[in-house]
């Protein structure tokens, strides 16, 4: 998960893998699958065959589905004509609202024109930030967290002390 946070982050190693592995994956072309492989190969391994083995098989290609999906989201960008579309067209309706609302609004026009135009450039920024889910914005997802909220859940079985929550800060939960 770790490593999935990284990549998907494209951040340098933090060293939070580590505790959980004893191999060191950052030197691989693509350490969360290189991690999942090794996964595998422990499972093969370990686990004999039987209804075990299948189930924590499954476990891995869900895992490495999802993987896939996050990065195909991350790796594949927002097309250009559709943020200038977002753009032209909020500019566009944002200077012809005021001739719009002139009779109807009088001399309130403009402050009708200025809520409108507000809402609008505000979606059309909210519409740029969301083109980048996994960043460390604001609104990003959450990853740090979420891997936190693995740890919590896995420490437990493997006997380790369970790692306090991660909390926002400010508003922010990274």
């Amino acid at each position: 998960m770790h490593l999935h946070r990284l990549h998907l982050r494209r951040l340098p190693d933090d060293g939070a893998a580590r505790r959980w592995a004893d191999e060191d994956f950052t030197e691989a072309h693509h350490p969360p699958c290189a991690a999942l492989n090794a996964l595998n190969q422990h499972l093969a391994e370990a686990a004999p065959d039987g209804f075990a083995r299948r189930a924590l098989a499954e476990r891995l290609g869900s895992i490495s589905l999802a993987q896939a999906g996050c990065e195909r989201i991350a790796t594949t960008p927002l097309p250009f004509v559709y943020s200038l579309l977002v753009f032209r067209t909020t500019y566009l309706y944002c200077l012809l609202i005021p001739f719009a609302l002139l009779e109807g609004a009088g001399w309130m026009a403009p402050l009708f024109a200025a809520i409108i135009a507000y809402v609008f450039f505000g979606l059309a920024e909210v519409t740029e930030e969301l083109a980048h889910p996994f960043g460390e914005t604001v609104n990003g997802l959450p990853l740090d967290a979420m891997c936190r909220t693995v740890e919590r859940s896995l420490a437990p079985h493997l006997g380790e002390a369970v790692p306090e929550p991660r909390v926002p800060v400010g508003f922010y939960l990274s």
